[in-house]
């Protein structure tokens, strides 16, 4: 077995391990560290980021699409915005409980599992839009899962949009007509629940799932 293949067992092994506890998981790995206690409480630290991730996270992205058939191109950008409130940090871990930590040492650390103390009453699945993101592995496990999150927080908010817009320009010139269309596309989310974490060894890719509520 490989060791890319040991790591992808041992950390698949704790999203698997928690995946249907029905409530909201937060996940923190601390990384390659030489000391157990202080790789606990980096690990801690971003278990509770990852909380103030689902809570607080304000994301905006603007997609244009420029389509020019008279010079057959097409271009399409995105713009993404996000912030959150680091302040609220404190309070957010104040209302979580560690349910497990584990020392796994090697590029794994420690890894760190929380949930909330007194969680919120569940809403039905039809109130939610679904989507998730994929990311070649980073160095460390928690940049990884952190992009993976924003990538997946990015492809929700392109699918429940506030505005899309389409502006259609046809001429006609010797004939030939050409055509160029600018489409707009503007969205907002505010707060994603991540539903799993997976991570493949053979592409090296993380891939994060999760839903937002629908605008």
């Amino acid at each position: 077995m490989s060791s890319d293949d040991e790591f992808a067992n041992e950390i698949n092994s704790v999203f698997e391990q928690y995946s249907n506890l029905g409530e909201q998981v937060f996940y923190g790995f601390s990384g390659p560290y030489t000391s157990k206690e202080k790789g606990i409480m980096a690990a801690t630290e971003n278990a509770y980021m990852m909380a103030l991730l689902y809570e607080d996270l304000a994301m905006k992205v603007d997609v244009s699409i420029d389509v020019d058939t008279a010079r057959n191109r097409d271009s399409f950008k995105t713009y993404t915005d996000a912030l959150y409130d680091q302040s609220r940090l404190s309070e957010i871990a104040s209302r979580l409980e560690i349910i497990d930590i584990k020392w796994l040492g090697g590029d794994i650390g420690a890894a760190v599992v929380a949930t909330y103390i007194n969680p919120a009453s569940s809403r039905p699945d039809s109130d939610y839009v679904y989507d998730s993101g994929t990311i070649f592995r980073y160095f460390y496990v928690q940049d990884s899962m952190f992009a993976a999150a924003y990538s997946a927080a990015v492809n929700l908010a392109l699918n429940n949009p506030e505005l899309s817009a389409v502006v259609s320009n046809t001429e006609l010139d010797n004939d030939e007509m050409t055509e160029q269309s600018y489409q707009i596309h503007l969205s907002r989310l505010d707060g994603f629940e991540i539903l799993s974490y997976s991570y493949n060894p053979e592409t090296k890719e993380y891939t994060c799932t999760a839903r937002a509520l629908k605008h």
